[in-house]
């Protein structure tokens, strides 16, 4: 499970967006750094984000471009299908996006267009491009594409709060309702109090924060955090993972925040929520910041 929630439509900002990215916790993965998806260089590199290191392509599942590419990927548990033959990686839809250099950045449209749904296995991809140049902004895109559905081509100006997970845009699960009204909320009463960039960070962290106990699948439609658990062939099972040998441990890994001034100015939190250390379960509050400007 991951979950997202983003708004176009707060007055001083052109994107405020908070993640949750749930995995195994022995599955390798790479902190968020900047970095071209290439392992030999990071020289005039362009892409802040983590990367998938259990995965042959090493994707990503959220980041941004100095030139204000932003994306996000989940994949999709319901509907059940059969997975197409030799499906590729679904992480390589968003690090292509990312990884264009600046100067060869493609609209999110045209990339969209470009993309064969039916090859993969279920997935969520929205996609945003904020590009400023020489002080102005540039329209700004939005765009969503799944192999479950497909709305058409968001529209900033009036998207309100939104939040995506692991259903189709159209399905949304109850953190997913839940949430957008928090995050409404909790826009409205950071504004009132006239409160800095500092606490709007900490307001979408807590966003991210419920954790409310799961026991079944259904339970997690319902946590935006997910504690940790053990998963196996048998599913989901208790703490101790007795009685199923292939169990590992699942959790919320890391909470990332993106904020995209008016002015410019570009924030970035990753904030790590469960590691898994010396095949302990610990929980974590390091945390990587960039704070950048275009």
């Amino acid at each position: 499970m991951c979950i997202v929630f983003y708004t176009q439509s707060q007055p001083g900002y052109k994107l405020i967006l908070a993640a949750n990215r749930d995995e195994f916790l022995d599955r390798p993965a790479s902190e968020a750094e900047w970095h071209n998806f290439d392992d030999t260089s990071h020289h005039n590199s362009w892409v802040l984000c983590g990367r998938d290191l259990g995965s042959p392509d090493k994707g990503t599942w959220l980041g941004i471009t100095s030139d204000l590419r932003v994306g996000i990927l989940t994949n999709i548990r319901y509907p059940i299908c059969e997975p197409p033959p030799n499906a590729p990686s679904r992480g390589h839809l968003l690090k292509e996006f990312l990884a264009a250099p600046p100067d060869q950045a493609p609209s999110v449209t045209d990339f969209l267009a470009k993309i064969d749904p039916s090859r993969y296995v279920g997935f969520n991809l929205l996609l945003f491009n904020l590009r400023r140049q020489d002080g102005t902004w540039n329209t700004p895109e939005a765009g969503y594409l799944s192999n479950r559905s497909s709305p058409p081509i968001l529209h900033p100006d009036d998207c309100g709060c939104r939040g995506m997970s692991n259903s189709p845009l159209t399905q949304p699960y109850p953190k997913v309702q839940s949430g957008e009204e928090r995050m409404a909320e909790s826009l409205t009463e950071w504004a009132h109090k006239d409160e800095g960039e500092d606490q709007l960070v900490e307001r979408m962290m807590d966003l991210l924060s419920p954790a409310p106990p799961v026991h079944s699948a259904v339970d997690m439609t319902y946590a935006t955090q997910i504690a940790p658990l053990r998963i196996g062939a048998m599913g989901l099972g208790p703490a101790s993972g007795a009685g199923d040998d292939s169990a590992r441990w699942y959790a919320t890994r890391v909470a990332t925040v993106i904020l995209v001034r008016d002015d410019g100015k570009i924030t970035f939190v990753e904030r790590d929520r469960t590691k898994l250390k010396d095949g302990e379960v610990v929980h974590a509050n390091t945390e990587r910041r960039e704070v950048f400007s275009v």
